[in-house]
């Protein structure tokens, strides 16, 4: 076979056309700059408005434990102080009257909330 007559060159078997071309070197990706925007603000201060706010968030997380699910596991319920597991006067004790209260207080922190809700909106 000749090779002169099949469209190829004799120099590393290339095509005509691309013998005497140079190859390009390959293009390095571009990199991105990121620009960060950072907004500086005054450092706000505790008020009784975010005070009442954070007793009015842990109110919520206790609101929304579980008795039979999470409670009665780690033995936090009122049958705990009843059958002597615990006095009402310990830590324990105590803690379980807290979150025995706030379970009854769950419709009076709907209002609480809502309360929040529409003063965040209308003052910001």
């Amino acid at each position: 076979m000749n090779l002169s007559t099949s469209g190829w060159s004799h120099s590393a078997l290339q095509r005509p056309g691309r013998a005497g071309r140079r190859r390009r070197p390959r293009r390095r990706p571009r990199r991105r700059c990121v620009q960060i925007l950072v907004v500086v603000t005054r450092p706000r201060s505790m008020t009784l408005w975010t005070l009442t706010q954070s007793a009015l968030l842990a109110a919520n997380g206790i609101a929304v434990l579980n008795e039979h699910r999470f409670l009665a596991k780690r033995g936090l319920t009122p049958a705990a102080i009843r059958d002597g597991q615990c006095g009402a006067t310990s830590l324990r004790g105590q803690l379980i009257g807290v979150i025995n209260a706030v379970s009854y207080l769950r419709m009076p922190l709907v209002a609480l909330n809502s309360v929040v809700i529409f003063v965040k909106l209308v003052f910001g």
